[in-house]
């Protein structure tokens, strides 16, 4: 293998590693929001900066208030990563293997 594919394979798996973490904090979040918290708490805080990027554009898509009060964002935005983060990985793989 060569220096490029060593880097394609890394940069696939540096994705893989990304993407579970990121996904488990969608589901953390989601069920957060079911049960009554404090939105001043330091972990509460901490996640909704790090997932509400991700989920407002779905939000904007599919407000909760079409849906029947019902926030389907967390379900699309961990569909739609999890199939960015396969297509993207198994890409790069093919990439690698070819050069």
């Amino acid at each position: 293998m060569t220096f490029f594919s060593d880097l394609l394979v890394s940069i696939a798996d540096l994705i893989g590693w990304i993407t579970g973490p990121y996904i488990l904090l969608i589901i953390i979040y989601a069920v957060i929001s079911w049960v009554p918290t404090d939105p001043t708490h330091p972990i509460v805080k901490i996640l909704r900066i790090l997932v509400e990027p991700s989920l407002k554009p779905i939000r904007n898509i599919i407000p909760p208030d079409k849906t029947g009060g019902i926030d389907l964002s967390p379900i699309f935005a961990v569909l739609v990563i999890k199939f960015l983060a396969v297509l993207l990985t198994k890409w790069l793989y093919s990439m690698a293997t070819t050069i």
